[in-house]
């Protein structure tokens, strides 16, 4: 069995390895359209009500099969001086979203994630907040998020249990 300080360097070689592949391999394909539009949010009279909509992943074959493996819930409200605060709740379900994969385990648990961002009334995006928890309803974050418009560029702070991933990034 290799040292301890050995041991901790793989797993931190193999979590930035596994956060790069996910980034570059796997979260673009659930980009699949346009952001929302924050100007037509704002200047709504009234917000509409929650929205829940699935989370769905295809599987691959000769007549592509849609499964559902997690939910999110937004809403968005507007504030007295003019602000709208959107949040959203969801849920993945990771055995689910890993079946037919080469990580497909036995086990499932149930990522959450909770969000908000705040946007001015002119349809800007202030600030924001992400956190991501090991089950849909604990407390505890193993990590987060969160962005402030400061001048000209978007000041991002992230914070989890891997210390090199922990910082602040600067983007215009």
């Amino acid at each position: 069995m290799p040292h301890r300080l050995i041991c901790l360097a793989i797993l931190l070689f193999w979590s930035i390895a596994a956060g790069a592949l996910f980034t570059r391999d796997i979260l673009p394909n659930f980009l699949i359209g346009a952001p929302p539009d924050l100007r037509t949010i704002s200047q709504a009279e009234e917000p509409p009500g929650p929205t829940r909509w699935s989370i769905l992943a295809a599987d691959e074959g000769k007549k592509p099969n849609l499964r559902s493996v997690g939910q999110i819930t937004t809403e968005s409200r507007k504030k007295r001086d003019g602000w709208v605060r959107m949040t959203s709740n969801a849920w993945l379900d990771s055995g689910e979203l890993l079946r037919g994969t080469a990580f497909e385990s036995a086990d499932s648990e149930r990522i959450g994630v909770v969000g908000s961002c705040e946007i001015d009334g002119s349809g800007n995006l202030q600030n924001f907040r992400v956190g991501v928890r090991l089950d849909d309803r604990a407390k505890q974050e193993i990590l987060s998020l969160e962005g402030r418009l400061k001048k000209d560029n978007l000041e991002i702070i992230s914070r989890g249990p891997i210390p090199l991933l922990n910082g602040t990034q600067s983007l215009p």
